[in-house]
């Protein structure tokens, strides 16, 4: 619950510190894959270069947040918090940004904000909507089946 309750104030200092504004959305279904959406925290577009970028936001404990802010590549969050990594991932794949920007916040601190940018991966998205497909393919077969009857 703390960290549903932090996330607006993370998106407006994130907001603050870049200059932007960031709208909040709600599930975004991927736009072919039946069965696969994403909810990002939040959600920017640059009308001028046409860049999409999604927020995922994690308001920890500071214990965990130290441990975050260790976080500088998108190798490191895939390492420490994969499941994570595949939300950003995930955010991408859904919404067609071009990339996440992973905040973890922690008022507590002098420097309550980390952000690391984790660009699109196509190898990665495309490796995960294999799976989610399958998935699909699992799952549509199954209902099949039990209505059948």
């Amino acid at each position: 619950q703390w960290g549903t309750d932090q996330e607006s104030n993370a998106r407006s200092l994130y907001e603050l510190l870049y200059g932007v504004h960031c709208v909040e959305l709600g599930s975004c279904k991927h736009p072919t894959v039946e069965h696969f959406a994403s909810s990002p925290d939040g959600f920017l577009y640059n009308e001028e270069t046409g860049e999409k970028t999604c927020l995922e936001i994690k308001c920890p404990t500071q214990e965990t947040f130290i441990k975050y802010c260790q976080i500088e590549t998108p190798e490191d969050l895939k390492k420490v918090k994969p499941e994570y990594y595949w939300q950003c991932m995930a955010h991408m794949a859904c919404t067609e940004s071009n990339r996440t920007d992973f905040i973890a916040y922690c008022p507590w601190q002098s420097n309550p904000i980390h952000v690391v940018q984790i660009p699109r991966d196509e190898a990665e998205i495309t490796s995960m909507l294999d799976r989610v497909k399958l998935a699909n393919e699992f799952i549509n077969s199954t209902i099949v089946k039990f209505t059948i009857f």
